[in-house]
């Protein structure tokens, strides 16, 4: 996304598989903040402070959406926070960029601490997605998993799948998909 007409690629087919929220891992834009199209796509960014054009998450909202948001939080270059007003119960989007397996294992820890930390003043009562780009694979052994993995996992879990699975359960997670891990609303 560090050229500029790859985020008119981006909205544009946005709109025409009319999505309403995009996630983007790897923006690799410095700084952070909210922009507006002239389409009037929202981007919500957090980036790198330097000139090294590398990393940074972003949250892309459809102009209808856009008026729905509360409240965002640009974190750091790997997570940024979106509260949305809802019909019934607001929805809280972590959108998150992992280290990859051969990152340092304090690098990986720092992450981690950081997202529960964002998960942990997060509202019981909102719906809270995590949108991400995990580097991890859960594996298909959903031994003491069942509940936040089902039965679909692919591969063999490497060290990220592993923290990702705790990290789920340790939330009460559930992995909807390749990208999102969600959890409901508590009564």
């Amino acid at each position: 996304m560090y050229e500029m007409y790859k985020l008119a690629k981006v909205t544009s087919e946005m709109r025409l598989f009319n999505l309403h929220v995009i996630r983007v891992s790897k923006s690799r834009w410095t700084g952070s903040g909210r922009l507006k199209t002239n389409t009037g796509v929202t981007i919500l960014c957090s980036w790198r402070d330097d000139n090294l054009h590398h990393e940074g998450v972003a949250i892309i909202l459809k102009k209808s959406v856009e008026r729905s948001l509360l409240e965002w939080k640009p974190v750091n270059k790997r997570l940024i926070c979106a509260r949305l007003k809802g019909k019934h119960v607001n929805m809280n989007i972590i959108q998150c960029y992992t280290p990859t397996n051969n990152s340092r294992e304090k690098d990986q820890n720092n992450f981690y601490s950081q997202l529960q930390k964002k998960m942990g003043i997060t509202p019981c009562h909102n719906q809270i997605i995590v949108m991400e780009d995990l580097n991890a694979k859960v594996g298909n052994d959903n031994t003491d998993f069942e509940r936040v993995m089902g039965k679909h996992g692919m591969e063999i879990r490497n060290d990220n799948g592993e923290r990702l699975v705790e990290f789920c359960a340790m939330n009460n997670l559930m992995i909807g998909g390749p990208s999102s891990y969600i959890k409901t609303p508590t009564s």
